[in-house]
């Protein structure tokens, strides 16, 4: 290679790497260019498309459907053929009232449109949101802070490559009492764009996709008597290590990470809502803020499956009923114990990681059996109290505080990590269209 041209590449490259609104992914081709973006605000008074704002905005939409702050994109330069896979990827750069936290998400979802987006107007917004928004596509997608996310929306693109291609409108569902008003910014249009990544649609995730997977039992066991007694329907669960060793034991339902390797896996946290003492017998105080508890955290084996079942004869509306799960007839820990702490005081959220466990169940290494959560604070009086899965269910907290796994899935690779000749033909097949 000619020195000129290779002094032209490196600058190139510095000037892409510098570009906040430049980014591709190593192996991901993109399926088509975004021509337009826009959005709705206040009720339908305000109407902007990508020649006024070089972003696009959302707010929380209640469940009633009243959708008074949508956004809509639209991508032209489609292939001739359908295709097998079709990813939308956003860049939500700024959380205007800084309230989208894991405990108020926005579950941002992608609608069908057969009317062309780029024709809306505020004359005509209302009509459009009433009459031509078809159907719920794609849902599921929690936005929890900024960042980089993706949606599936196959379906969708390839009705666009055989049918009509009016565009989508991206809708934010926010249904949490008293959070307040939720609007995250998406970077929009010209592209590249000062403000992040300009809206994608690629054969795989442009963006990092944080993968939330449920709950599916959390218990605790009393060591009272031989066995102890194990409550799985409790609107709390808890770990002490005191007087009394308590030990807690959280399974996930991990169906969403089907498909994806250990490789894949950035970080697994496992993330739960503390709260105070129920002021049970057995419950001393939580710490306070300030006060670090310490816990650690195993995998459990297989010899004995890990459920909610409940005793025969127990009542199931009982919170308090005894379930199967007790000292006697519960699974080992297997493997290395991960330490975790927090001193954040109740009515907060904590976290654990467990990356490596979840790693390990996706090698098979271990079968997913859950985890157990053993307090090792050895500080008299305080134990570890957090909101359990029915404890949403019964609104005693709320659900949007149940615990959960997010599973972060980076981006394949940025600019900064191609080489030169990825990047040559990045360039060449990199297409821009300023609107």
């Amino acid at each position: 290679m000619k020195k000129s041209a290779l002094i032209l590449v490196a600058t190139v490259v510095c000037g892409l790497l510098m570009n906040p609104g430049f980014v591709s992914v190593a192996g991901a081709e993109e399926l088509g260019t975004c021509t337009n973006t826009g959005y709705t605000f206040m009720g339908g008074w305000m109407v902007y498309h990508q020649d006024q704002k070089n972003y696009f905005l959302m707010g929380n939409a209640p469940a009633s459907g009243d959708m008074w702050a949508f956004s809509w994109l639209k991508f032209g330069d489609l292939p001739a053929n359908p295709v097998d896979n079709a990813w939308l990827s956003l860049d939500c750069y700024k959380d205007m009232n800084g309230s989208l936290t894991p405990g108020n998400p926005m579950d941002v979802t992608i609608y069908a449109v057969d009317s062309d987006v780029a024709n809306i107007t505020a004359a005509n917004v209302a009509d459009f949101k009433a009459n031509h928004i078809v159907g719920r596509a794609v849902g599921g997608v929690e936005l929890t802070g900024t960042g980089r996310y993706s949606w599936d929306i196959t379906p969708i693109v390839n009705n666009w490559i055989t049918g009509d291609n009016h565009g989508l409108a991206v809708i934010g569902w926010n249904d949490v009492p008293g959070a307040g008003n939720t609007h995250p910014y998406f970077a929009g249009l010209p592209d590249p764009n000062p403000n992040g990544m300009s809206p994608k649609l690629t054969d795989t995730p442009a963006g990092t996709r944080g993968i939330l997977c449920p709950v599916d039992v959390d218990t605790y066991v009393l060591p009272m008597g031989q066995c102890g007694f194990g409550y799985p329907i409790n609107h709390q669960v808890k770990s002490m290590e005191d007087s009394l060793t308590i030990p807690a034991m959280v399974k996930f339902d991990l169906s969403a990470l089907e498909g994806y390797a250990s490789d894949d896996v950035q970080s697994a946290k496992f993330k739960f809502y503390r709260l105070d003492s129920d002021g049970g017998m057995m419950s001393p105080d939580t710490a306070p803020a300030g006060t670090e508890l310490t816990a650690t955290i195993h995998a459990l084996d297989n010899s004995v499956l890990l459920t909610e079942d409940l005793l025969q004869g127990e009542d199931p509306n009982n919170p308090a009923a005894h379930g199967v799960i007790d000292l006697c007839n519960r699974p080992g820990i297997i493997g290395p114990g991960y330490q975790i702490s927090s001193d954040t005081g109740p009515d907060t959220w904590a976290e654990a990681d467990i990356t490596q466990i979840v790693k390990d169940w996706l090698d098979g290494v271990y079968a997913n059996n859950g985890i157990e959560l053993q307090d090792d604070s050895d500080l008299d009086g305080y134990v570890w109290y957090w909101s359990s899965i029915q404890d949403g269910m019964a609104g005693h907290v709320g659900s949007q505080y149940v615990p959960y796994l997010e599973v972060t899935i980076p981006e394949p690779a940025t600019l900064g990590l191609l080489g030169i000749g990825a990047v040559l033909s990045v360039l060449r097949r990199r297409r821009c269209k300023n609107k």
